[in-house]
C-alpha cells in the first residue's frame, strides 16, 4: 500500500453546542450535544514517499516540509508531533468548506489524519482516547480548550446525541431524518469563526459565575432537551422556534458573538424560514437555516441575491471513510 484517501465529514449541530467542553459539563444533569455529519467535509491524501515529510494544503496552495509553522499547515505539524511521525510521508488536503465555517473542520482534519495513518502504522487506541488525544491537539494548537463533538461526529457518522457523563461519554443514535436534511440548508456569514475564542468567552464567564453566561447556559441545556424531542416527532414547526431561541440565547450571553451582518434580519424578514441558528459557539461561520420544502429554492435565490454563499450540502448518514488508492 502507497497511498490512502480520507474522507472525513464536517457537522453541524443542532443542540447543546458548548456543552461539551470539560468540565463545564460536569454541572449539568445529563447534558448532551445533538450534531449530524454533513455531506461534505474535507479529503486527506497521504502518500508513502522518502525523506522529509511534505504538507500541502489544496486549498491555499501553502507547501511546506515538517515541522510547519505556517497557519495553513501548522495542524497537521501538531499531529505529526504528537505521534513522532517524523518522515515517510507526502499529505495534502482539501476543505469543502472555508476556513473559518464553524462545521467542525479542524477537526475533521485531525479524524481523517488519524485514521489515514492508521492504515499504515496499525494504531491501536480505543475510539475515545483517540477523542481525547485529537481535543488535546487541537486545544494547545488552538490556545483555548476544546469540546469534543467535533471528532465524535465524523467517527461515528450520522445523527447522534452525546451524552457527557462523570463515568464518560455515552452516544444515542438518532434515526436519520431524511425529511429534515431537505429542509436544512447552510449559509456562510462571511465572517470566519474560530471557536476557540467564542469558546473561551464563555467558557471563563461560566467559571467567573457571570450571572447572564451562566443562566444562558442553563436554557442552552434545557433548549437541547427540547430539541432532541422536536427532532425525533419530526415537529419541524417546533423545531425552527427552538433553533432561533437558542440563536437568541447566545445572542444575550454574549452579544458579541454575533457577527456584524444583515443576515439575521434578511432570515427573519423571508418567508418559509422556518428558523435559524449559528453553528457552533459561535462569532461567525455558518447559519443552519430551517425552511419549508415548497420555499426552500426561493429561500436560496433570495439569499444568493442578496450575495451569500450557501453551501451545496446536506446532513448525512456517512462517517470517516478511509480508501486504499
Amino acid at each position: 500500500m502507497k497511498k490512502v484517501k480520507v474522507f472525513s465529514p464536517a457537522r453541524v449541530d443542532l443542540a447543546g453546542g458548548t456543552l461539551d467542553i470539560y468540565p463545564v459539563y460536569l454541572f449539568f444533569d445529563n447534558p448532551f450535544t445533538l450534531n449530524s455529519t454533513l455531506s461534505n467535509g474535507i479529503e486527506v491524501y497521504i502518500e508513502k514517499n522518502s525523506g522529509k515529510i511534505e504538507i500541502t494544503n489544496k486549498n491555499s496552495g501553502v507547501s511546506e516540509y515538517h515541522p510547519s509553522s505556517h497557519p495553513h499547515t501548522a495542524l497537521v505539524s501538531h499531529f505529526l508531533n504528537h505521534f513522532e511521525i517524523n518522515e515517510g510521508y507526502k499529505i495534502s488536503f482539501f476543505s469543502h468548506f472555508p476556513s473559518g465555517s464553524s462545521l467542525g473542520v479542524s477537526s475533521s482534519l485531525l479524524v481523517a489524519l488519524y485514521y489515514g495513518f492508521k492504515a499504515f502504522l496499525k494504531f491501536k487506541h480505543r475510539r475515545i482516547e483517540v477523542v481525547e488525544v485529537l481535543k488535546n491537539i487541537e486545544a494547545r494548537f488552538l490556545g483555548y480548550p476544546a469540546g469534543v463533538q467535533d471528532y465524535l461526529a465524523p467517527m461515528f457518522g450520522g445523527m447522534n446525541a452525546f451524552f457527557f457523563k462523570l463515568n464518560g461519554i455515552e452516544r444515542e443514535k438518532l434515526k436519520f431524518d431524511k425529511p429534515l436534511s431537505s429542509r436544512l440548508i447552510f449559509v456562510f456569514t462571511g465572517k470566519s469563526h474560530f471557536s476557540g475564542s467564542a469558546n473561551w468567552e464563555l467558557f471563563k464567564g461560566f467559571f467567573d459565575r457571570k450571572k447572564g453566561i451562566v443562566e444562558g447556559f442553563n436554557l442552552i441545556y434545557e433548549n437541547a432537551i427540547k430539541v432532541k424531542g422536536a427532532v425525533e416527532n419530526r415537529d419541524y414547526k417546533r423545531l425552527g422556534h427552538l433553533l432561533k431561541e437558542d440563536f437568541l440565547i447566545r445572542k444575550k450571553m454574549h452579544p458579541a458573538l454575533i457577527p456584524d451582518t444583515g443576515l439575521f434580519d434578511f432570515l427573519d424578514s423571508l418567508e418559509g424560514v422556518s428558523g435559524f441558528r449559528l453553528c457552533g459557539a459561535a462569532s461567525g461561520g455558518t447559519v443552519g437555516v430551517l425552511v419549508d420544502v415548497e420555499k426552500k429554492k426561493e429561500v436560496i435565490l433570495s439569499l444568493e441575491k442578496k450575495g451569500y454563499v450557501v453551501f451545496n450540502t446536506s446532513i448525512a448518514n456517512t462517517g470517516v471513510r478511509v480508501s486504499m488508492l
